[in-house]
C-alpha cells in the first residue's frame, strides 16, 4: 500500500451532527457524501484521505478534495464520499498497533507516515473487510470485477510502480498527475497489466526474442536449470527445447536469435528476428549489409545440412 497516507482529524460537537446527517444521506442513496466542514486543526494535515475521530473513536473516513485555513483555530475541509464505519473503532486499538513514535497524529491530529498508515489500514480491514473497495475508491483505485488472485497481482504491480515513481520523482499514476487518464484506469479489467498498451511505441528486439523464447502455443513449459534454455512438452512424450542465443557468439556464426530443438525428431529450427518499424501507414523491415550477411550464413548452413547423409540431424533455417 505504498504511497497511501492517512490523516486523522478530531470532530467536535459542532460538526459531528452535520457529518452524521451527510453520512446517513449517502447511506440512503440520497447524496454522494460530499460536504464542507471545519475541524479544530491549527495546521494543515495534507492527507488525501482522513479518518474522523470523535470522543476517542474513529467514526468516519472520507477523501479530501481541498483544505484551507478557516480561521486561527479551525481548518476547512472539502470532503468526498464520507463513509461511516459500521462500528466506531476505538483509538486505543490504533495506539496498541502503532509504535510509540508513530502515535503523534493520534494525539494532536495530522498525517500518519506510510508505514503507520499501512498498519492502521490493516486494523480497519480486520474490523470491516467491506471497507476495501471504499478505501480503494478514496485513494483513486477502481474496484474492478476480477478474480482475487488477479486483483492481488494488480495491487502488487500498482504499489511497486508507485514506489518506483516516488523513488525517481516521476509523476504518480493518477489523472491529477497526468500519467494515466481516467479512461486508461477504467479499462484495467480489460488488460493483463496495470499499465496500458502504448500504441506507436516500437518494441525493442531483445524483449521480443525473450518473450518468444518463453512461449510455445499448446505446449507446457517445464523446469530447467540450463542457462538460456527453455524446455516444453506437449504431454504426449514429445519435447521441445528453445535456446535464446541473441547477442551470443553463436548468433554471429549461425546468423540466428533462437534455436528450436525437437528432441524426438532430432530436428533444429533456426530463427533470426528482424524488427519491423512504422513507415507512414505501413511497416517495413530495414535491409542492410548486416541483414544480408546473416541471411547468407543461414543459407550456407541450410545448404550444407541438405548434403548430409540420411539419418543425420536435420536443420531448417527460417528467415
Amino acid at each position: 500500500m505504498g504511497g497511501r497516507q492517512l490523516g486523522i482529524v478530531f470532530a467536535d460537537d459542532a460538526c459531528m451532527s452535520y457529518l452524521q446527517e451527510v453520512a446517513d444521506r449517502r447511506a440512503r442513496g440520497a447524496g454522494p457524501g460530499d460536504c464542507q466542514v471545519s475541524f479544530p486543526v491549527r495546521s494543515r494535515v495534507g492527507a488525501d484521505v482522513v479518518l474522523i475521530s470523535y470522543r476517542q473513536a474513529i467514526h468516519f473516513i472520507a477523501g479530501v478534495d481541498d483544505d484551507s485555513r478557516a480561521d486561527d483555530l479551525r481548518w476547512a475541509f472539502r470532503l468526498r464520499e464520507l463513509t461511516q464505519l459500521k462500528r466506531p473503532l476505538e483509538m486505543s486499538r490504533l495506539r496498541a498497533a502503532l509504535r510509540k513514535d508513530q502515535r503523534r497524529p493520534l494525539e494532536r491530529q495530522g498525517k500518519l507516515t506510510d508505514k503507520a498508515s499501512r498498519v492502521v489500514l490493516e486494523v480497519l480491514f480486520a474490523e470491516e473487510p467491506e471497507l476495501d473497495p471504499v478505501i480503494g475508491s478514496l485513494f483513486g483505485i477502481r474496484d474492478i470485477d476480477l478474480p482475487v488472485p488477479r486483483k492481488v497481482a494488480l495491487a502488487e504491480e500498482r504499489d511497486s510502480f508507485a514506489s518506483l515513481c516516488a523513488f525517481t520523482g516521476a509523476p504518480d499514476l493518477l489523472p491529477a498527475d497526468g500519467f494515466l487518464t481516467e479512461e486508461e484506469i477504467g479499462s484495467i479489467s480489460d488488460r493483463d497489466s496495470l499499465l496500458p498498451s502504448m500504441p506507436g511505441i516500437t518494441p525493442r528486439e531483445d524483449p521480443m526474442v525473450e518473450h518468444d523464447a518463453n512461449t510455445f502455443l499448446g505446449w507446457t513449459r517445464q523446469e530447467s536449470d540450463r542457462l538460456a534454455v527453455r524446455k516444453f512438452t506437449d504431454g504426449k512424450g514429445r519435447t521441445l527445447e528453445i535456446m535464446n542465443v541473441n547477442r551470443w557468439p553463436i548468433e554471429t556464426r549461425l546468423g540466428t536469435d533462437l534455436i528450436y530443438y525437437h528432441k524426438q525428431r532430432r530436428s533444429f529450427v533456426l530463427v533470426q528476428y528482424k524488427r519491423m518499424v512504422p513507415d507512414g501507414s505501413s511497416w517495413r523491415c530495414r535491409v542492410d549489409d548486416h541483414f544480408r550477411q546473416q541471411l547468407d550464413v543461414m543459407r550456407t548452413l541450410d545448404n550444407k545440412c541438405r548434403q548430409e547423409e540420411p539419418g543425420s540431424e536435420a536443420f531448417s533455417a527460417t528467415f
